[in-house]
């Protein structure tokens, strides 16, 4: 089967979305109105699954709140439930969990936003070198075998840890040889 291109230009869904975000966003930031207290219960047209309970008083609970507000309100959920002064406050991290066509939307219409947070310099892996004499390790990616294998066993399991590298950890009694038929 072979795949022909297509003979028209197929937009970019960055290039559509945020048009999409920018033309339901308030004309001023005074117009963020919403509440800086208690509990806000969104509407079904925000959110139509999940939660729909949010305390203001929980730093997570407002972002998650705000995020959703962000990504799913119209106009008039913009400004009835966030407010301007915690979105500012909460601006720096909200950014970074955010989609990139909400967050240019919003920076393009309102410059003065304050800055992101910078994220920390990532520290390089660091090996202690082998012992002379000796070839350095090397760890191998683990397999989707090996995450379910660790999930079945950890200390969270009840059951006790790998007894090695391939080996499954097995009950008294439930090997083979253990069974009165088994030979």
């Amino acid at each position: 089967m072979t795949v022909q291109p297509l003979p028209f230009p197929v937009p970019d869904a960055f290039d559509l979305l945020r048009p999409q975000y920018a033309q339901r966003m308030p004309a001023r930031l005074e117009d963020l109105t919403g509440p800086v207290h208690g509990t806000v219960d969104l509407p079904l047209h925000v959110v139509w699954s999940g939660r729909r309970s949010y305390g203001l008083e929980q730093p997570r609970s407002r972002m998650g709140l705000y995020r959703t507000v962000l990504a799913e309100g119209q106009r008039q959920d913009l400004t009835d439930f966030l407010n301007r002064d915690l979105l500012i406050a909460q601006w720096p991290v909200l950014c970074t969990l955010i989609s990139r066509p909400i967050r240019d939307a919003w920076e393009a219409a309102f410059p003065s936003s304050p800055p992101r947070r910078p994220r920390p310099p990532r520290e390089p892996h660091r090996t202690a070198p082998p012992a002379p004499g000796r070839r350095p390790r090397h760890r191998r990616a683990l397999s989707a075998r090996d995450h379910r294998r660790i999930r079945r066993t950890g200390p969270w399991s009840g059951r006790p840890a790998l007894a090695g590298p391939g080996r499954r950890h097995r009950e008294p009694g439930s090997h083979r040889r253990d069974h009165p038929h088994g030979r």
